[in-house]
């Protein structure tokens, strides 16, 4: 068994344990959606040469785009040391 085809199989055994669920479905990307009050949160594997487990929702979205906002975006990239904004 490949390295990330383990950590894919730990990762969903977690979040079995975690949410009660152990009828998880994945997505067309191969991600486990989890629906929240407004939005959705997904967790995946990376398919790289070193697996790493993602976490990420979309916190806002149609945000015009300007230079506050980019501004921001990098600020908080900066800063941030496992995550990023987009």
């Amino acid at each position: 068994m490949a390295k990330r085809d383990m950590i894919e199989d730990h990762v969903e055994r977690l979040l079995e344990r975690l949410t009660g669920n152990v009828t998880l479905q994945r997505d067309d990307d191969g991600d486990w959606p989890f629906h929240l009050d407004r939005s959705v949160m997904y967790v995946g594997v990376t398919r790289e040469d070193e697996p790493a487990v993602n976490v990420f929702a979309s916190a806002a979205h149609s945000v015009p785009e300007g230079e506050g906002l980019f501004h921001m975006l990098n600020d908080m990239n900066r800063v941030l040391r496992f995550s990023r904004a987009y």
